[in-house]
């Protein structure tokens, strides 16, 4: 029983501390101009200030002022350690020992052109004075970055051109257009091509240039050049500067750059000689059997094509060679170098490298792909819109490594804005991409290792942006004979599967990446049996995707067949949908992939389930729906790269493979096991498969770590299993073998007699494959290990309804598989928290604990449904929470007031409180773990002013048509306790009970002898009982 004495409740206050920001500082820049962003890359952004200089600079310098403040002459005018620095920071690209072994631009001695001069415009080897000595102000800037035309005209030369712009800019350069800064419209069109002054890079010809101005209106600005010019054009370009007064020489200086570049593709692929007469081939985009430097125009569907590392299967037994490819659109046919579309025509459905910002505007598909939890919205990621300066190559010390360079640029203003991208401050974004394909370092997989650099002024993209990388992977199976159309079954929808648990690395104990098999049959082989082959994408790599998944493939760009009014999806923004099962039958890449909030953001990655389980395929009506793989480099992972900052470079990793004989994938029904003495049958079971191989043996070592990558090291002394698949079997196997061994009384008696030291030990199992046709060694399998004899914890917590800690943890310690019972009411009083750590049983955990001077009992009829059971047999603890509730009642009363009133008469009077609505009603908290009836008294002393009481005083509480009196004490007793109300409960959603009197009076027997005038006051003393 409680006992609540009645006290005044008074109000409490809040102070509210507002916390003030510690400084504000102003800072003002006067009299310097800033230096721009620094930026890395090649010729991907137009120089920032452009004013005169010689011609004949060296091509590094002009390089190098780009993405700086000054001009070409300035930079070169800079002390050796600023234009360091200044390489360092913009240009990483470019060798600093460069700044040694060239002389400041005063030492230089202009090179005189030499050549025919056209009648229609005057050549000069020297720029134009420095635009600062331009009267009216500096020169208006434009860095016109393009293409040179691959077929020449009937005269045998190449022209490119630039509109002028309808208004200029004096203080920005254009890059779409020649800016006439404020010229009128009436000035550019007196223009002639006479009025330029032109400057070539060194080793250009000027007199192998002509400019020419068209009569249309807008006016175009041309040059036309020769084979000669062309043939001297590299991937980054080469700069061809205009510059004029107008007619009359007294106009705003113009200062027009064409940065004119030719791709180069020399076109080769990489071999790894997988052996038996099969090779995989790595390549970018479709194999190509030519080798020699071609540099015909690309087109921007097959740029957007160009960066997409692919695998082929080449089988050379067969006569023609037959090749196997892996990815769909490929058809393992390229009529010519600068051939990358894919079937047809079509853009391949794989992607290059996307982009894409966490808080970019979501796009929204309706019908089949707006089904279940989904609502069709996804967030988009976009290719580049268009690649400058390509350049592919094979390495020149090695012919396996292959080099693809671009600065990829998204110009489309709606794209830039669908990302949520200030077009105002960014018109556009340009990334320098430097991509190689080469073997790992084992030499048995393609390894991708993409640098990306910021070559944007001015773009941080960091913070809510929250930038992320995609790469997506239409996985497809198809069989050429270097033909132009697909033979056979192109296997277009294979199961998309998980690859083993990686044993080291970044992915140690998680799934290594994905994979697809199939079967492509020979019909042309001296065998009428079929090539089994796996393609895997492996990303345990420190510069690993951090994200990736399995899925249908939906190619980028790809319209969505939709029945709704949301029409289809035909901005060329999508990546891919994800069909998932029932629930969210359509999911596209990037809604996974892009938003935490709409679903897993790095898909499958981070699991570890049995290698070669069902990471994607269709089901029911989607059963044939094509399959896929996606790739993400996290917003978190650029971030801790460094972020992604102008001039920064990130890092992008994965591994290609294919195997035509496959290693065994071995998996552990559990890995814990316990030995004892006593024990008699010790078994262990799992699961094995192998794709290709028919019989499978699977072995195991005590204490003892092996490397399966040398299958004829490993030991064969303790074979646990041989599985083998029945004649007949469909290859490639895609189904476990099942094995529950039991060790032979030999195995068993080594096992006990290792493990009676009370150590704990290791058992590592693996598997070995049986050899066929296919392949020419056996091949071992991944790992598997089994702790033995190691201690297991059952972790006791102690809390409350909140979870919050009562009392510390108890910890209880036994080995796998051994029963415990914390809480054994039944037969035991013993209290777990006292009992030794080794007990398990013959306890059970304390009916109450005190904690912050409050009391908690335990609720014996919601115990935690693990608090008896077995300790398990697959992690080394086990975590049980008792909760407790507080057995607290709090009673909320108020002081009763009676009022003033005259003395009393001989005849009996009671007077009502003065503020019945407040003081009748009082409040009951209860926060017992149950909710038994309560019972409310009252006792009452006697009322006294200090020298005389009132003479059988009394209460009465009223509740309907029920009362009770309570009577006053005498002296300084108190009165009896008298219940005042009875069967008190709260309601199931509530722990408060309001106890409401009608009226609560003060009555006064009929004799007022002795009383006298003064203030009163009497003491109450409520009781609340629960029964216990």
């Amino acid at each position: 029983m409680q006992t609540f004495h009645q006290r005044h409740r008074g109000s409490g206050w809040r102070l509210l501390w507002l916390a003030a920001l510690g400084g504000l500082f102003l800072l003002v820049w006067t009299g310097l101009t800033a230096p721009t962003q620094a930026v890395a890359g090649t010729n991907a952004t137009p120089p920032s200030q452009a004013a005169s200089q010689p011609a004949l600079l060296p091509d590094w310098v002009e390089q190098a002022a780009i993405g700086t403040p000054y001009t070409p002459t300035a930079f070169l005018n800079l002390p050796a350690a600023q234009q360091a620095n200044l390489l360092q920071a913009v240009h990483p690209e470019i060798p600093v020992s460069n700044v040694s072994q060239t002389a400041s631009v005063g030492k230089m001695a202009p090179v005189t052109e030499t050549g025919t001069v056209p009648a229609q415009m005057t050549l000069t080897s020297q720029a134009l004075q420095p635009a600062a000595a331009v009267a009216d102000g500096p020169a208006a800037l434009s860095y016109l970055d393009v293409q040179t035309p691959s077929r020449s005209d009937s005269n045998g030369n190449y022209t490119v051109g630039a509109p002028f712009s309808t208004t200029g800019n004096s203080t920005t350069t254009m890059t779409n257009a020649v800016n006439i800064g404020n010229w009128s419209q009436t000035a550019v069109n007196a223009l002639q091509p006479s009025n330029f002054t032109v400057s070539v890079p060194q080793g250009f010809n000027a007199a192998d240039i002509t400019v020419s101005l068209s009569s249309a209106r807008p006016r175009t600005l041309s040059l036309t050049y020769s084979y000669r010019t062309r043939s001297l054009l590299t991937p980054e370009g080469s700069k061809i500067t205009l510059t004029t007064r107008g007619a009359n020489g007294d106009q705003q200086a113009l200062q027009i750059v064409f940065n004119i570049w030719q791709p180069s593709i020399n076109r080769t692929n990489g071999v790894i000689r997988l052996g038996n007469g099969l090779n995989m081939l790595y390549m970018f985009n479709k194999w190509y059997s030519g080798y020699t430097v071609d540099h015909t125009q690309i087109s921007n569907i097959d740029m957007k094509s160009i960066d997409i590392p692919n695998v082929n299967l080449e089988d050379t037994t067969t006569s023609p060679v037959t090749r196997i490819v892996g990815l769909g659109s490929d058809t393992g046919y390229t009529p010519t170098a600068s051939d990358f579309e894919g079937i047809n025509g079509f853009p391949w459905h794989s992607s290059s490298l996307m982009i894409g910002t966490y808080d970019a505007k979501t796009i929204k598909i309706g019908g089949i792909f707006q089904a279940g939890a989904n609502d069709g919205t996804y967030l988009p990621n976009y290719q580049f819109d268009e690649l400058r300066h390509l350049n592919m190559y094979p390495d020149d010390t090695n012919s396996n490594i292959l080099h693809l360079t671009y600065d990829g640029y998204i110009t489309d203003t709606a794209i830039l804005k669908q990302l949520n991208i200030n077009t105002t401050l960014i018109p556009q974004i340009v990334i320098h991409v430097s991509n190689t394909l080469q073997p790992n370092p084992t030499s048995d997989q393609m390894q991708m290792t993409e640098d990306v650099t910021n070559a944007t002024p001015g773009w941080n993209p960091q913070g809510a942006s929250g930038l992320y990388f995609v790469r997506t992977f239409d996985t497809a199976f198809g069989q050429t004979k270097y033909q132009q159309t697909l033979t056979g079954n192109r296997q277009d929808n294979a199961p998309v599967r998980y690859l083993p648990l990686g044993n080291d690395g970044r992915l140690k104990g998680l799934n290594e990446g994905l994979f697809i098999a199939s079967a492509i049959n020979q019909p042309n082989s001296n065998t009428p049996n079929p090539i089994t082959a796996m393609i895997s994408y492996n990303f345990n790599n420190v510069n690993g995707p951090d994200g990736w998944l399995g899925a249908n493939m939906m190619a980028w760009g790809e319209a969505a067949a939709t029945s709704s009014n949301d029409g289809p999806n035909s901005l060329g923004t999508s990546v891919s949908v994800n069909a998932d099962g029932s629930t969210t039958p359509v999911m596209s890449y990037s809604r996974v992939f892009g938003n935490p909030n709409l679903g897993p953001s790095v898909g499958q990655a981070g699991q570890a389930l049995p290698g070669g389980t069902i990471a994607y395929q269709g089901n029911g009506l989607l059963q044939k729906l094509d399959t896929g793989i996606g790739m993400k480099w996290s917003a978190d992972y650029i971030k801790a790269q460094g972020g992604f900052a102008p001039g920064h470079t990130v890092r992008m990793v994965y591994n290609g493979a294919i195997n035509n004989a496959y290693p065994p994938m071995i998996r552990l029904s559990t890995h814990m096991l316990t030995v004892k003495q006593d024990q008699a049958p010790i078994q262990i079971s799992g699961a094995v498969t192998d794709m290709n191989s028919k019989a499978v043996n699977v072995y195991y070592t005590v204490d003892q770590a092996v490397n399966t990558t040398n299958p004829a090291s490993l030991p064969t002394t303790n074979l646990l299993a041989r599985a083998a698949y029945p004649d007949g079997a469909t290859i490639p196997h895609d189904n476990y073998l099942n094995f529950a061994s039991t060790l032979s009384a030999d195995q068993a008696s080594q096992l006990r007699r290792i493990t009676q030291d009370g150590k704990q030990h290791t058992i590592t199992v693996y598997a070995i494959d049986v050899p066929d046709y296919t392949q020419a060694t056996a091949l071992a399998s991944n790992v598997e290990t089994i702790k033995v004899n190691t201690p297991v914890k059952a972790v006791l917590h102690f809390v409350d309804r909140n979870g919050a800690a009562l009392r510390p943890t108890v910890t209880k310690t036994g080995l796998p598989g051994d029963a415990y019972n914390f809480a054994d009411f039944a037969t035991s009083t013993a209290d777990v928290t006292t009992t030794p750590a080794t007990s398990l049983t013959g306890a059970h955990a304390p009916v109450t604990l005190t904690s912050g001077g409050l009391t908690y009992r335990l609720g014996q009829d919601s115990l935690p449904t693990n608090a008896q059971g077995t300790l398990p047999t697959d992690y080394d603890s086990v975590d049980i929470y008792f909760k407790y509730a507080t057995t607290y009642l709090q009673l909320t009363v108020k002081n009763l007031d009676f009022g003033t009133w005259p003395l009393p008469g001989s005849s009996a009077v009671s007077y009502p409180t003065t503020e019945p609505q407040n003081q009748n009603t009082f409040l009951i908290t209860d926060n017992r773990i149950n909710n038994d009836p309560l019972t409310l008294s009252a006792s009452l002393s006697a009322f006294s002013n200090g020298t005389s009481t009132l003479p059988y005083a009394n209460l009465t509480f009223t509740q309907g048509s029920a009362f009770s009196i309570v009577m006053a004490g005498s002296g300084t007793a108190m009165g009896d306790p008298t219940t005042i109300a009875a069967n008190l409960q709260h309601s199931a959603s509530s722990t408060t009970i309001p106890v409401v009197f009608d009226s609560i009076r003060l009555g006064i027997p009929g004799t007022g002898a002795g009383i006298t005038s003064g203030e009163y006051s009497a003491t109450v003393t409520y009781s609340l009982s629960d029964g216990l």
